[in-house]
């Protein structure tokens, strides 16, 4: 063979073996920083692939940008994968992307909808639930992102968890959500005919409102169009929502129970802020998420923002009866920061709802010892005497 031959008689069989050129993929494109290797398996010819790695010692993990593994499912290439695997010249768990996410191949052809490759991967045993090393997502997860229902389907149905969240916490449904993929919506609702599905899709919503309105990223008719299909599906699954009785602190509204209750809300920018701020309440009460604190208390610094003490001395009371249902008993110094923000903004307080108020939060209780109770002490004198 002309390739084994020209290895046997080089002086320097690797810079022969990686020496690098341009030249035209079987697809007609013209590629960069390609190798001999790279060419015999892009051309087919894996007799002269074998005699490179077996003979030349050539580097299957030089590609033009990746590992040649990841650069051949990224190419949609199953007769590549299936020669670089079954001749123990890659590893499927441990080739990754010389990107900073790390990506596995399999969470390569799921971001490329590449089911074939998928379906040989999973025989393979693949690690279904690798994650991307920036945003941690999964291949399930990247399939939705791009709706690639069949590549989606094929892991669902394999066992990879549809509810594991990335480092946002945001699920698959939330992200096929976000990136408008109502297919893969549709399939995750009807598979996980659930709660929790539900409220991982509507949370999704509530938090895009909440981070986003008033900004060019905010997007009015998506919002409509996810809350309206999930109220959709809930009603052909018959799943219904648990809602809270209606409060101050939310003008005394509740979260919408149907179609028409959205409709007669949609063009209301405000009022749909409440909704975003019922629909987070009422599903991190739910899983007793400690988060809920800490976006509740930048609503109060919101409010300070604007004057409004009164709504602020109500969400503050909310709060504390939040953290006393959760048990949680770490918060006195976010108090603190509120009832200090307040004095320093200068602006004329309630002052009898104010002591009222700080009364009930630093008061000692069994929870709270004395220690404790000192130190909100010291808390309040250090404010009042700003």
């Amino acid at each position: 063979m002309v390739v084994g031959e020209i290895i046997l008689r080089s002086t320097d069989k690797a810079k022969t073996v990686e020496l690098e050129g341009r030249v035209h993929s079987i697809s007609g494109d013209l590629v960069d920083k390609v190798t001999a290797l790279w060419c015999a398996l892009d051309r087919a010819h894996f007799s002269v692939a074998r005699t490179l790695i077996n003979l030349g010692k050539a580097d299957v993990n030089h590609g033009p940008l990746h590992p040649l593994l990841i650069d051949a499912t990224i190419r949609g290439r199953l007769d590549i994968v299936e020669f670089l695997v079954e001749n123990d010249y890659a590893d499927i768990n441990e080739t990754k992307t010389n990107d900073e996410n790390k990506s596995n191949c399999l969470i390569i052809a799921a971001s490329h909808g590449h089911t074939q490759i998928i379906e040989y991967l999973i025989k393979k045993n693949v690690e279904l639930e690798s994650k991307t090393c920036v945003d941690e997502n999964t291949a399930l997860a990247v399939a939705a992102i791009g709706g690639h229902l069949e590549s989606l389907r094929l892991l669902y149905m394999t066992g990879a968890s549809s509810n594991m969240g990335n480092h946002t916490k945001k699920t698959p449904i939330a992200l096929a959500a976000e990136n408008n993929q109502l297919d893969v919506v549709n399939f995750l609702l009807e598979q996980n005919h659930d709660h929790a599905t539900f409220d991982d899709l509507e949370l999704g919503v509530a938090l895009h409102i909440l981070s986003h309105k008033g900004t060019e990223e905010y997007k009015p008719e998506w919002v409509i169009q996810i809350l309206r299909h999930s109220f959709i599906k809930r009603t052909q699954l018959n799943i219904s929502k648990i809602i809270a009785e209606s409060i101050a602190v939310y003008n005394f509204q509740k979260e919408c129970q149907s179609i028409d209750e959205l409709d007669q809300i949609q063009h209301n920018a405000d009022r749909l802020y409440i909704e975003a701020l019922l629909i987070q309440e009422r599903i991190l009460v739910l899983r007793k998420d400690e988060s809920l604190f800490t976006l509740l208390f930048e609503q109060t610094n919101e409010l300070i923002g604007k004057g409004e003490f009164d709504r602020c001395l109500d969400l503050t009371l909310h709060i504390f009866h939040l953290c006393q249902q959760f048990e949680v008993h770490n918060c006195h110094q976010q108090f603190f920061w509120v009832f200090y923000t307040m004095f320093n903004s200068k602006m004329s307080i309630p002052v009898d709802r104010f002591w009222e108020t700080c009364d009930l939060v630093f008061k000692p209780s069994q929870e709270n010892s004395n220690d404790f109770h000192k130190r909100d002490a010291r808390y309040l004198l250090a404010t009042a005497g700003k």
